[in-house]
């Protein structure tokens, strides 16, 4: 009679040597253990000055037991890296974030969707370059004050930074406070700047201005400078010296010119002692009513002044009043 005989595993089996051989299987591979202990992330240093700008990098690293997966950062911008090791260092430039101010967010995280962070407040990036404006381009190097000097506005969303003119081989340079003004976050920085002509070699041409604000932006513009130390010409036309004719008035006529000057002067004059007109060159002519003039000898003179300030030395005649 056959039975049939029935082994739970591990069975055994006959071989056909007729030795006894057990056969096993292995059990299922454990799964590997949870990552539960988030990444640790640096502190995030950045200095107060200057403002982060167009080349200025953020360096972060973080690092984890078992395996990163990413970093990025929050701001204006969202960069953000794919990573596969236990440790990154990182880099974010100011164009990545973005231009702004407020809160910058680092977070990095494992392969466990375990994460750390790290904020910064009052961040700010600056990406925005200067304005410059034209104010006065001519100047005379033998004053001071606003006839000597040369002036420009700049402007920067931000934080100015520097200005420097250069004109005729020599360069000046303006620098501005390492401060934050109280118009941050509120309203553009703005600023009168001059050179001093007395600086400057005399002559015209074209000068370069370069404005730089404290995160390195950049402003060239090419302006047409003068640096004048030469007085106008003026010449009195009429009255000529004597007795004038009756009859009320008599007529003031004066010429100037300026021969290294493409703007006309404007002519001052002068009847006994009174100014009583500045009009524009290169010829300038009044009525003069007598009813208001005493009799006698009474002098009549012409200045003439360029757009540099310089005067010419005046045109004197002297009439009789009947």
């Amino acid at each position: 009679m056959m039975r049939a005989l029935f082994v739970s595993l591990p069975v055994l089996l006959f071989a056909a040597s007729g030795c006894l051989v057990e056969e096993y299987e292995p059990p299922p591979p454990a799964s590997p253990p949870s990552d539960r202990t988030p990444p640790k992330l640096d502190p995030i240093t950045i200095a107060d000055w200057p403002p982060f700008g167009p080349s200025s990098r953020l360096r972060v690293r973080c690092t984890d037991d078992v395996a990163l997966r990413t970093i990025g950062a929050t701001f204006k911008n969202r960069p953000s890296r794919t990573v596969n090791a236990v440790e990154v260092v990182s880099t974010f430039t100011g164009p990545e974030l973005g231009e702004g101010q407020g809160e910058l967010r680092i977070t990095c995280c494992d392969a466990g969707s375990a994460c750390a962070e790290r904020r910064v407040m009052g961040f700010l990036v600056d990406l925005t370059p200067p304005v410059i404006e034209e104010e006065r381009l001519v100047a005379r190097p033998t004053s001071d004050g606003f006839d000597g000097d040369i002036a420009v506005w700049v402007r920067d969303a931000w934080v100015l930074g520097s200005v420097e003119l250069s004109f005729g081989g020599k360069t000046l340079r303006h620098d501005f406070p390492q401060a934050y003004p109280s118009t941050l976050g509120l309203d553009w920085d703005v600023s009168r700047v001059t050179f001093a002509a007395k600086d400057l070699p005399s002559g015209s041409g074209s000068a370069i201005v370069t404005a730089r604000d404290a995160a390195g932006n950049e402003t060239r513009r090419e302006l047409f400078v003068r640096i004048d130390a030469t007085p106008p010409e003026v010449a009195l036309l009429s009255p000529t010296a004597g007795t004038l004719a009756s009859g009320g008035s008599f007529v003031v006529r004066a010429e100037a010119s300026d021969a290294d000057n493409p703007t006309p002067p404007a002519i001052a004059l002068w009847v006994g002692g009174t100014r009583i007109a500045e009009l524009a060159g290169p010829v300038a002519e009044i009525e003069v009513d007598t009813s208001n003039l005493p009799p006698g000898p009474t002098e009549v003179r012409a200045v003439a002044r360029d757009d540099a300030g310089n005067e010419s030395v005046a045109a004197k005649v002297t009439v009789d009043i009947p």
